[in-house]
């Protein structure tokens, strides 16, 4: 699982969907890992199918969040809610992707820091579609000023 995490974010940033989906898949379908971890793996395959395929992966995204919730792995659920909030945004469900990043923000501030500048800056982005615009640049900022302490690559 924490080679797939790591081989997930290269089939990101590389824009490698295709190879990664195929991975991806495999392992989903091998059921060797346990719950959280397969949740985990989920996220990553819900994150290249996103890229891919558009916002129909909005039933694998809420499978890895009930799973994860389930195993208690914070960690893997504030990676989980942020790509949760950037689907429910892209599929027009702005309140209540609003709601969702309220909880991610909560969720990071007290299990995962080091994802707290993009769970800001995902919240910021939605605030800013429904028009919130002064409380999405004080987001930004806070998510900006955070960068340096928690780069994203961890």
């Amino acid at each position: 699982a924490n080679l797939m995490a790591t081989l997930g974010r290269l089939w990101l940033f590389t824009e490698a969907f295709g190879p990664g989906l195929r991975w991806t898949s495999l392992v989903l379908e091998s059921e060797l890992l346990p719950p959280a971890r397969r949740a985990n793996v989920l996220v990553t395959h819900a994150a290249l199918l996103h890229q891919s395929a558009g916002p129909a992966v909005g039933e694998l995204v809420e499978e890895a969040v009930q799973e994860l919730a389930l195993a208690g792995d914070d960690v893997g659920l504030v990676e989980a809610l942020i790509l949760w909030v950037i689907v429910q945004h892209l599929n027009g469900e702005l309140e209540e992707s609003a709601r969702t990043a309220v909880r991610l923000i909560e969720l990071a501030r007290d299990a995962a820091p080091q994802h707290l500048p993009e769970a800001l800056s995902t919240f910021a982005v939605t605030l800013a579609a429904l028009g919130r615009l002064e409380e999405a640049n004080a987001t930004a900022q806070e998510a900006w000023e955070l960068v340096p302490a928690a780069p994203s690559a961890t």
